[in-house]
């Protein structure tokens, strides 16, 4: 089976390319394929042309043409496909340097790029479950196989762009190695009234002053050797040196049932953690993004970090809504990346404060259901490592 199927995806492929070379030595191309900068000839200049997507024309070229690019990686194994499954797909083909924007086409919504594109023969759209999915693609429509011919001309780059006018850019192009973030995420600890002597005139004049671990070691040293409590005093101090347990340390990092206490000789490396668990824990949060998506940003958390949340859930009439939480530890304004969404899901997408007394974050909440792109969005567009996302499908 597997042999066969092998077989039959290869003659396709070879019937594709024919097809394909044919359309390229054929008569100029149709005005459909021509408005997508797409040359046809075959004498050496076919390929595809930059599209200027300053303009609403322009941005319907570049809409088509990642249209066509979309359907040429779509196989028919993976028929039926969602309407806005696929359109993710659209938006992902699109050059580096460009953001496509409904609102800025003469399309306005993704339902009439569907309908423009059956009504050229290049797909059929049929409604399963009360949701339109794309279910079949022909593929020896005309304008999609010259598209395919000069894709191939160009190199198979599929896409191509000038764009003016600062239309596009910025942090949420799909694709661009720009756009990626770099995290820093690492535990620091403030240091209360009681253990603010350890850590010198530093904490005294700072109450603030937020330390990391390797801090607390040094600081821990440095008061030891200063108190006189090393066991050998003559040898270098470091983290296997012993040190007496004076009232400070004995008292408050160990509780009365415990056998240590003031007196009690221990290794640096072993007070080390029981200091770090009586201060007060914060998360630092780095991010190194592009400057046109902000640069370097930080924030300092007075707890753990917590993943985005991701969720997706029915409501009535067969609607859908997806949430995403948490954002804001990431450094990422879910106000912000409210109206991004709006933009590139051409959906509505509204902020509101999480549910409970205690909650002071934001949560966003989007119409239909868009969890995979959402998610795709967050891993390759920001950034975000996969262990710090969280999601879930309660979709029926």
């Amino acid at each position: 089976a597997a042999a066969a199927t092998a077989a039959a995806t290869a003659k396709a492929a070879t019937a594709k390319a024919a097809a394909a070379e044919a359309a390229a030595a054929a008569t100029p191309p149709t005005a459909e394929v021509a408005a997508m900068g797409i040359r046809g000839d075959s004498g050496g200049g076919g390929g595809l042309t930059p599209i200027d997507v300053s303009s609403p024309a322009g941005m319907d070229a570049m809409f088509e043409r990642c249209f066509m690019a979309a359907l040429d990686k779509l196989t028919d194994a993976e028929l039926p496909v969602r309407c806005e499954l696929f359109y993710a797909n659209v938006l992902s083909s699109r050059p580096d340097d460009v953001t496509l924007d409904l609102k800025k086409s003469t399309f306005k919504k993704q339902a009439k790029i569907f309908s423009v594109m059956e009504k050229r023969g290049l797909i059929t759209c049929k409604a399963i479950h009360k949701q339109d999915n794309v279910v079949s693609v022909n593929r020896d429509n005309k304008v999609f196989l010259e598209y395919c011919a000069a894709s191939e001309a160009a190199g198979g780059g599929g896409t191509s762009s000038t764009e003016e006018g600062g239309g596009g850019g910025g942090a949420m192009k799909s694709g661009g190695a720009a756009n990626s973030a770099t995290f820093d995420i690492s535990n620091v600890y403030r240091a209360s009234t009681m253990f603010r002597p350890i850590f010198g005139q530093d904490a005294v004049g700072d109450k603030d002053r937020l330390y990391s671990e390797q801090e607390c070691g040094a600081a821990l040293m440095e008061y030891s050797t200063a108190q006189g409590l090393l066991k050998d005093a003559g040898c270098p101090v470091g983290p296997d040196s012993v040190v007496v347990l004076d009232m400070l340390l004995g008292k408050e990092l160990f509780n009365k049932k415990e056998a240590e206490g003031p007196g009690t000789e221990m290794l640096l490396r072993l007070v080390l953690p029981r200091l770090v668990k009586k201060l007060q824990l914060h998360t630092k949060v780095r991010v190194e993004r592009s400057v046109a998506a902000g640069g370097v940003q930080e924030t300092i958390l007075k707890r753990n970090l917590h993943p985005i949340r991701v969720q997706a859930e029915d409501r009535a009439s067969r609607k859908f809504v997806t949430k995403v939480s948490g954002l804001e530890d990431f450094c990422i304004d879910p106000a912000d990346f409210s109206s991004t969404l709006q933009r590139v899901f051409s959906t509505s997408a509204a902020v509101q404060r999480l549910p409970g007394k205690q909650e002071t974050g934001m949560e966003i909440h989007i119409q239909g259901n868009v969890l995979k792109e959402l998610v795709a969005m967050l891993r390759q567009d920001l950034g975000i490592p996969d262990k710090y996302i969280e999601v879930e499908n309660k979709t029926k």
